[in-house]
């Protein structure tokens, strides 16, 4: 049968105590916290995680008793004074929320999940301390597990993980509602609990807002994990594009390396393998993409003409050379075949002077001798030249001019030295008659 229950000097102390220790608790802990929507969670996750352990003999009763055999099970012993404690304790923790928020985190208490929510559950509080129903909510105080998740989730972001959230409220405040609506609603049940409608009606607007709840956070995990995927295809995007253009820019920096070395152009016409022989560091001036922790301009040791001046340089390290192959240089026709000239003896050195003998004899002889032959000759060059080009003569006759004019140039350095030695033996002989 159902009966009601007097208070007694306890119902009135404990609050007491209780509340004293949910403020002593906050005042200790909420520093270690700077955003206030964190500070709101601190007694939250107090009260989620003492009224799931409370739960844990009360849902072990129910699954092997069933819900008439728990119920008249949890009256007794122990767990009839747990239970009791257990109704005090939120109570308890509603009324600091609401106190304690309105001072401290207002922002963080709401109309619906605040105010209506937590002044309902303390009139259901008292109705649970003045009857025999505690039994029934301890066992319902497992749903304060995603609670708990939700709570350590706001306090220390890292733990968060939304599809475990959601799990969990899904099976305790979905399907496990659920279960112990029916149960309450069904007549043996409501015999038991002296014909009460109470829990029933009280499950029943509960699960009403837990759907409403879930179904938000449902939305919301689905959005979000739209938008993580659209993100990371979108990122996914631009790094294949940044690969391709890298690629480019590798493709164009080695062909203007290629243009900015003449002489590796000039070779590679001859051997192509010669490019893909010489390093990187050496063929491009480039420096490599940076993702793949290349060095860059600013910190190679290779000063190529695309390095930025620094305030210091440092030297040249050359890395090693690979083996190189065999380059076969061709044949280079000149237009002076170099076997037909005739290079002209080195002067013999001159025997030892007295000194006081002026070195400048006949010098002004000697140089206006050659000048007048070099411009003889350079006319007679330059009229036939003219002629040939007037009448029209071929490349290969005046390529033939050329020589001969080059003959007549090494004609004029042999004469040259003629005069030169015969100048010295003069020098000499009259040095001797002296």
């Amino acid at each position: 049968m159902y009966t009601s229950r007097a208070p007694s000097p306890s119902t009135i102390l404990i609050p007491l105590v209780l509340f004293t220790s949910f403020y002593t608790l906050y005042t200790l802990l909420a520093p270690s916290f700077p955003k206030e929507k964190q500070r709101a969670y601190i007694l939250s996750t107090i009260s989620s995680a003492t009224m799931t352990s409370l739960s844990i003999p009360y849902l072990y009763t129910y699954t092997t008793m069933g819900f008439e055999g728990a119920f008249e099970r949890c009256q007794q012993s122990w767990m009839g004074g747990l239970g009791r404690m257990g109704v005090l304790f939120f109570g308890t923790y509603l009324f600091s929320d609401l106190l304690i928020g309105y001072v401290k985190y207002p922002s963080q208490v709401g109309l619906l999940t605040g105010w209506i929510h937590h002044t309902v559950y303390i009139g259901l509080m008292v109705h649970l301390l003045n009857s025999r129903l505690s039994p029934v909510f301890l066992i319902g105080c497992i749903m304060e597990l995603p609670t708990f998740d939700l709570a350590i989730s706001n306090l220390f972001p890292s733990c968060r993980h939304d599809l475990r959230f959601l799990s969990s409220f899904f099976i305790f405040r979905i399907a496990f509602h659920a279960i112990l609506l029916v149960d309450c609603l069904r007549p043996s049940s409501r015999a038991v609990m002296g014909g009460s409608w109470v829990p029933g009606v009280s499950l029943a607007m509960a699960g009403l807002l837990h759907v409403l709840w879930f179904k938000g956070g449902l939305v919301g995990y689905i959005k979000r994990h739209s938008k993580a995927k659209l993100s990371s295809a979108a990122a996914s995007d631009q790094a294949c594009a940044s690969d391709e253009q890298d690629s480019g820019v590798d493709y164009e920096a080695r062909q203007d390396s290629s243009a900015e070395e003449p002489v590796l152009h000039q070779l590679a016409e001859f051997d192509p393998t010669l490019i893909d022989t010489i390093p990187s560091s050496l063929s491009s001036p480039i420096p490599a993409s940076p993702r793949t922790n290349a060095t860059t301009p600013e910190t190679t040791p290779l000063m190529t003409p695309r390095t930025p001046s620094s305030g210091s340089q440092t030297p040249f390290n050359f890395p090693a050379l690979p083996h190189l192959p065999t380059v076969s240089i061709p044949s280079i026709t000149l237009p002076i075949s170099i076997s037909s000239l005739s290079l002209p003896l080195p002067l013999p050195l001159p025997l030892p002077l007295p000194s006081g003998l002026n070195m400048n004899m006949n010098s002004e002889g000697f140089k206006e001798a050659v000048k007048s032959r070099w411009e003889e000759q350079r006319g007679r060059f330059m009229i036939r030249r003219k002629k040939s080009r007037v009448s029209g003569e071929d490349e290969q006759q005046e390529q033939d001019y050329e020589q001969d004019w080059a003959g007549v140039a090494v004609d004029n350095l042999e004469e040259a030295n003629i005069v030169a030695r015969k100048g010295q033996t003069v020098i000499i002989r009259e040095v001797e008659l002296d």
